[in-house]
């Protein structure tokens, strides 16, 4: 139809001489802002015979497929119709599709360009490609292109250079990256940046690290992508303080920067730091998009704020899918599953249509508020009326919720009934609802199937442990465990982090490295025995961590303000599990309320107030001595980790190389080589320094043609095998000399403190230890954290 407007259009002298002497073509230039005005114009330059000259083409798709506002399939016709497209026009299709969501498209046009134009790709063709090719991650097809490249010797221009530095790193392919990189010579920021970011992608935040320290011009990408590729691999930390050496340098952060610090403060639960960027964007003048606001809601939820996050959405200048996403998911991780659905009927009637990660949100609120039967509506509703296909995320939430009802089998349907084969998450989610029911027959099933898929897998054998501990099959669960140490299976330990006064300090289960530890974990030993006078469910190691996070806040005084505290086994436990409130002081503390809805069965536990007067209580150990350890340098590394005295009451296995003292005994020492059971084994140890003849062994044994040996044992101990040891720890141990004189025993009865014949302790040691004081009352020392200490 345009052709019958087509006049006879002089050769302009210039393109910018042409587009002046054009008014359409001028107000594309200079007054177009969206895809109405373009219109418009395209409209009158097909009336006036415009729209089929090479140039005027040209101006209308470069609007088009490089626009923000334009439209790539409008630029894809308006290409089409052009007769002759010169290279310009060739670039700028390709380069716009390689942007989009469909790269492969930027391909096709490339391969249409050799075979059916007479137009030759040159130096500005090739990066766009390459994004293309990093897009799909196709790094073995752009090595093709990386040839062709060669043979054109275009591989030493900076722009295609960078391009495909670019794409091998984002690809995973390090090695052919950073051999171009090596051999670039002078590069500039870019190439650098492209390693940074294609480094910290594939794990390797260290060598990321490095090539940014050795960087002598960091522009403002460089500091985002080190922030952004600490926050991808789980430094949080880090990034928080990489930030504050930017702010100390005056260099300015951008969008990107605040939504990766914003993410990072989410996943640490570190409020006060989030609180703050969100202050800096408002008094920064950052443009509140779709993107920030999500950030900014997903922040505050994450971190317990579900009022502040709910506030954010409800005064956001914009409001897109990912906005009531957030907000939906935020509400059900924080235990508010009604409000969520809610908020779910009023997406539907909106101007945005629900997707997958709505549908997520909406079936973890069931989960959290135990609604089965919702639970199912909805995911028939996601399926059949939205026509979207459900993914591993969908069924594991669905599969979490009947397990959590004890509708093991129907949890177990699901899974056979899904399209895709079940992986050993899914089958961990169904293992830890037969853990929870204390159904043995089918979590052993469930555990071998995990076995299969994962042999390096811990979950199935720790919460197969777990399930025989709870069902009272001690020995089988003693069992697994040993199992887990002969394949060498490790446990991946907890971590928490809490923020004092706006330090954010991070815990590791068995962790030994903060300045405070030893504090830390004589309180945490106090609340975890606490919770089991107080009949709650016992904490494992993997608790401790927690505890030891808590402890610390604790420990910091009434003076921190603030602290808000996050754990990465929370989900691990439910609000059956109580927490205890170490300090009811002046400090806010923010975590994200877990578990089940008011009236149903596991209701939380009241919080436990921890006293001054906390009993010195002895505490039992099941200890396993792996095989070809000393026993007796075992424990007593372990009495020196734990600061606690052991008293070893029992033992099970074979030990060989003994040394024993029998005074009975030429020579009073003797070695035994062989291997015997052991029949028995008692005595104590306690850490050092310790008086002499409290710490020792005494181990009787029996030999293969049935002899009995025994005596104390003064040399190695070492297990044939895996040893198992019950023992009892303590702290505190007072040292008294028997028997009481008549005075000191009416002053023990009337509680007196008389010292005649007890042992000068200070005098053994030149200091006295922690675990063995010289009177028995605990000096206010020992309570560093209490309530109203002053340090």
């Amino acid at each position: 139809m345009a052709q019958n407007f087509c006049t006879s259009i002089p050769a302009p002298t210039s393109i910018s001489k042409f587009i002046s002497d054009q008014p359409y073509l001028s107000m594309l230039e200079t007054k177009c802002t969206n895809m109405r005005d373009l219109k418009l114009i395209h409209a009158q330059l097909i009336k006036n015979g415009l729209a089929k000259d090479t140039i005027a083409a040209s101006r209308v798709l470069a609007f088009t497929a490089g626009n923000p506002s334009g439209d790539l399939n409008y630029a894809y016709l308006v290409f089409t119709r052009i007769r002759n497209p010169n290279l310009f026009t060739w670039n700028t299709i390709i380069r716009g599709f390689s942007k989009s969501s469909t790269p492969q498209v930027a391909v096709s046009l490339f391969i249409e360009m050799l075979v059916s134009s007479p137009v030759e790709p040159e130096r500005l063709t090739y990066p766009a490609l390459f994004k293309a090719y990093s897009q799909m991650g196709l790094a073995c097809d752009g090595a093709q292109l990386h040839g062709r490249v060669i043979k054109q010797g275009l591989q030493s221009d900076p722009f295609t250079r960078n391009s495909i530095i670019s794409m091998y790193s984002n690809c995973g392919f390090l090695s052919e990256a950073l051999k171009l990189f090596d051999e670039g010579g002078d590069l500039d920021v870019v190439a650098w940046n492209s390693m940074i970011m294609g480094f910290a992608k594939n794990g390797e935040i260290e060598y990321a690290k490095r090539l940014f320290d050795e960087m002598s011009n960091r522009s403002a990408i460089s500091w985002n992508s080190m922030i952004s590729g600490y926050v991808r691999n789980g430094k949080l930390v880090e990034a928080l303080d990489l930030f504050s050496q930017m702010q100390l340098e005056n260099v300015e952060p951008s969008e990107f920067t605040m939504v990766s610090l914003l993410n990072a403060s989410a996943r640490l639960g570190a409020l006060r730091q989030g609180e703050w960027i969100h202050d800096y964007i408002r008094s920064n003048g950052f443009e509140l998009n779709v993107i920030v606001v999500t950030a900014i809601i997903d922040m505050y939820c994450k971190c317990g704020n579900i009022e502040k996050g709910l506030q954010m959405f409800l005064t956001a200048p914009v409001r897109g899918l990912s906005c009531w996403n957030s907000i939906i998911s935020g509400l059900a991780a924080n235990g508010f599953g009604e409000e969520a659905l809610k908020f779910f009927s009023r997406l539907e009637s909106s101007e945005c249509e629900p997707d997958s990660i709505s549908f997520i949100g909406v079936l973890t609120a069931c989960n959290h508020s135990g609604l089965v039967d919702k639970a199912r509506e909805y995911f028939t509703l996601m399926t059949e009326t939205y026509k979207i296909e459900p993914s591993f995320k969908h069924y594991g939430c669905l599969v979490d919720v009947l397990g959590r009802a004890g509708l093991l089998e129907e949890a177990q349907e699901v899974i056979r009934s899904m399209p895709m084969d079940p992986d050993a998450v899914m089958w961990g989610t169904l293992l830890s609802a037969c853990w929870r029911h204390e159904n043995i027959e089918i979590a052993e099933w469930v555990a071998k199937k995990i076995i299969e898929l994962d042999p390096s897998e811990s979950c199935s054998h720790v919460l197969m442990a777990n399930a025989y501990a709870a069902s009272g099959h001690f020995e089988e669960a003693i069992q697994e465990r040993v199992l887990m140490k002969e394949k060498q299976v490790e446990k991946q330990p907890g971590c928490s982090s809490i923020e004092v006064n706006g330090v954010v300090h991070e815990f590791v289960a068995g962790g030994r490295l903060h300045p405070q530890v030893q504090d830390i974990y004589d309180l945490s030993n106090d609340l975890s025995l606490m919770l089991r006078d107080e009949g709650q469910p016992f904490l494992d190691s993997d608790s401790i961590d927690d505890l030891s996070m808590r402890a610390h806040g604790s420990g910091s005084g009434p003076s921190s303000s603030d602290s808000s505290t996050f754990s990465n086994w929370v989900s691990k436990m439910d609000s059956n599990s109580a927490m205890p409130a170490a300090d009811q002081g002046e400090r806010e503390t923010a975590r994200r309320p877990r578990g089940r809805p008011a009236g149903s069965k596991n209701k939380p536990k009241q919080p436990i107030i921890i006293t001054r007067d906390s009993p010195n209580a002895l505490r039992a150990h099941a200890m396993e001595v792996g095989s070809g350890c000393d026993i007796s340098e075992s424990l007593l590394n372990f009495a020196r980790r734990k600061q606690r005295g052991v008293c070893v009451l029992s033992a099970a296995g074979c030990v060989t190389n003994v040394t024993l003292r029998q005074p009975a005994t030429a020579g009073a020492t003797v070695t035994l080589h062989g291997r015997f059971e052991i029949l028995s084994l008692l005595g104590s140890i306690l850490p050092p320094p310790a008086p002499p003849g409290v710490t020792g062994l005494t181990v009787y044994l029996a030999g293969a043609q049935g002899q009995v040996v025994g005596g104390s044992v003064v040399g190695a101990l070492v297990a044939s095998g895996p040893v198992v040891i019950m023992a009892g720890s303590f702290m505190n141990a007072t040292f008294d000399r028997l028997p009481l004189d008549e005075d000191d025993a009416a002053a023990a009865a009337a509680g007196g403190q008389h010292h005649h014949n007890r042992v000068d302790v200070a005098e053994i040691y030149g200091v006295v230890p922690q675990n063995l004081l010289t009177n028995g009352t605990l000096p206010p020392e020992v309570y560093s954290w209490a309530p109203g200490r002053k340090c």
